[in-house]
């Protein structure tokens, strides 16, 4: 788990959405009832196993976020849909 300082002690750093270095900070999660469409982004693994990454607005922003994911030299493969 990565550390961070807080004055007198070590507190968990923040990961995930909140955290500036996670790529999905760049973009904002889909309110509960809207859009009519919702794009999918996915990551399969070597083993062929796909796992939801998330559900955003426009395809746009969901091709953004794979190209971050991508960035990060992972060997997985990211794809967008708007069928779940």
């Amino acid at each position: 788990m990565t550390r961070r300082q807080n004055g007198g002690g070590d507190e968990p750093a923040p990961i995930g959405p909140a955290s500036s270095r996670h790529p999905a900070a760049a973009v904002q999660p889909v309110a509960q009832g809207e859009p009519d469409r919702l794009w999918y982004l996915f990551r399969m693994d070597d083993n062929g196993n796909r796992f939801e990454m998330a559900r955003l607005a426009t395809r746009e922003d969901a091709e953004a976020l794979a190209r971050l994911f991508e960035a990060r030299g992972h060997k997985q493969t990211y794809y967008v849909t708007s069928e779940p």
